[in-house]
């Protein structure tokens, strides 16, 4: 009997003891969600942490500022590391230690990129590591206009060696902006530019003219245009200019072969020239070719060639060439073309 009563008061006990421990569990648990409301409550956004900068220039730089108090009683302290959502956005704080009835400010640079889009968002996270680990965030609205419009930014400015090339931009105002350009870099001197004036409609042009050199070549220009009136980026327009051969023989030289089944033998001859050109005359210093061509004008030109084998008695072997005469623009140009004639008879 004792030992029955012992043993339901030592049960009693134990369920006494586990229902103790349960409650403090529960008191810590219900103390430490209590403890990170509060700190939440504490810290507070002086005029809230979301800001609408409406609109603003593609391209500028905006400088953003929020200022944080701790209203609590507790010291809270800031992760070193504050994350972004975009790469062009960048953040400070003034301390990373804020007592209690402290402010402290957070620096935001924004490098609105360099395009129309309306109502974007850029968030930055910012950390708490004491007294707990939690994270805040603040967001930055706005919507981002193209001051100007330039087109095209890389253009391709292709002619003969020692030719002229000539081409156009246009720069268009998309905003009702006093902006007026002030200088343009170029990093050629063989390109000069000339630019007109905005006009009514807030358009002007600049006129590119470039020299290409006597030698087929390809290189980059780099054309800068700095304007005033406005704090608008520097514009930059890439132009690739090239150089080309007058004339491009495909093939360069031809070889004809006769033997006992081909007594005429016909071969194509193309050239390609990145002006209008107008073949003139066709000859060669042997009687054995004849050609075929037309003149008309164009930039690809395609003639025939053809070689007639009269006797057996002519040489087996006979290098000759043939000269092409073109006209480009205001000058002729005698392209010379080697012709080697093969004859096999038994």
């Amino acid at each position: 009997m004792k030992k029955s009563v012992l043993y339901k008061m030592c049960n009693k006990g134990v369920m006494i003891f586990f229902v103790v421990i349960v409650l403090i569990i529960t008191f810590f648990i219900f103390n430490m969600q209590e403890h990170t409301a509060n700190v939440l409550s504490d810290l507070q956004f002086i005029s809230g942490p979301i800001k609408d900068l409406g609109d603003v220039n593609a391209g500028s730089k905006q400088d953003i500022e929020f200022v944080l108090a701790n209203t609590g009683t507790n010291k809270i302290r800031f992760d070193e590391k504050i994350l972004t959502s975009c790469g062009c956005t960048s953040a400070v704080l003034d301390s990373l230690l804020l007592f209690p009835n402290q402010r402290t400010n957070l620096h935001l640079s924004l490098e609105v990129p360099y395009v129309h889009s309306f109502r974007q968002k850029v968030s930055t996270i910012i950390g708490v590591v004491e007294p707990t680990q939690q994270k805040i965030a603040v967001t930055v609205y706005y919507n981002s206009y193209l001051p100007w419009s330039v087109s095209p930014v890389l253009l391709r400015m292709a002619g003969s060696v020692g030719s002229i090339s000539k081409e156009t931009v246009r720069i268009s105002k998309c905003r009702d902006d006093s902006m007026l350009i002030e200088k343009i870099d170029v990093s050629n001197n063989n390109m000069n530019i000339l630019c007109s004036d905005f006009d009514n409609d807030g358009v002007c042009f600049l006129y590119l003219t470039y020299k290409q050199p006597e030698q087929p070549t390809t290189h980059n220009v780099k054309i800068s245009i700095h304007t005033t009136g406005t704090t608008l980026p520097v514009q930059h327009i890439d132009v690739e200019c090239v150089a080309m051969p007058l004339v491009k023989v495909i093939p360069n030289s031809i070889v004809l072969q006769h033997n006992d089944n081909s007594t005429i033998l016909k071969r194509q001859i193309s050239f390609i020239s990145p002006d209008e050109c107008k073949i003139q005359e066709v000859s060669s210093k042997t009687n054995m070719l004849s050609f075929h061509y037309d003149d008309k004008l164009s930039k690809e030109h395609t003639f025939f060639v053809f070689s007639k084998s009269k006797s057996e008695n002519m040489k087996s072997y006979e290098k000759s060439y043939i000269i092409v005469k073109i006209k480009c623009a205001n000058s002729i140009h005698n392209i010379k073309i080697p012709v080697t004639i093969i004859n096999h008879f038994k």
